[in-house]
């Protein structure tokens, strides 16, 4: 499980490339900044597996690829910004909901369309913060689905609905009028 992590650089943001069957990968509430290649990436016998309220900033190949993983991955409140082709590579049997897959010509490949905000994924321009939080008049804030325990990139428990991304806004953030926590 990787969580509430923030990395730069390297050849992936998160690797979960398995040699083990039937072995778990959780990635929630991380923030991906500039990997070489792919932000998060799943090997074929990862399974069972959740990649929730991250954000993957400029990866140099797809946001999210997720190998032939016959039980498929839930691709859930996640941002991906980016400048290549496909956000999302998938291959087999993935749930995604509710994340914004800014910038690339294909959002997801074999997948869904992206449609409006708060009914599923969306294309918009997260328009980031420096810190990649999310302005106070963004669309993606509420704007998630609740799916379960969540932490987010500081270690915060997430809203119910949750924001979009890596980082829930809380009480101490700009403009924010949320008083109930999930």
């Amino acid at each position: 499980i990787a969580i509430s992590n923030t990395g730069t650089g390297g050849r992936y943001g998160i690797q979960c490339a398995m040699a083990i069957a039937a072995t778990q990968c959780d990635v929630v509430g991380n923030l991906l900044i500039t990997p070489h290649e792919n932000g998060v990436i799943y090997g074929t016998n990862s399974t069972v597996t959740k990649v929730r309220h991250n954000t993957i900033i400029s990866p140099g190949l797809e946001g999210i690829w997720s190998g032939n993983n016959g039980a498929g991955v839930s691709l859930e409140n996640n941002i991906i910004s980016t400048t290549y082709s496909q956000c999302i590579d998938k291959q087999t049997n993935n749930v995604e909901r509710y994340n914004d897959l800014y910038g690339c010509s294909t959002p997801v490949a074999n997948s869904d369309t992206p449609t409006s905000a708060g009914t599923g994924t969306v294309t918009n321009n997260p328009n980031l913060t420096s810190t990649y939080s999310t302005p106070a008049n963004s669309s993606l804030r509420r704007a998630g689905i609740a799916n379960g325990w969540c932490l987010d990139a500081r270690g915060r428990p997430c809203w119910n609905p949750p924001d979009i991304g890596s980082y829930q806004a809380t009480s101490g953030d700009p403009a924010n009028t949320r008083s109930v926590r999930q």
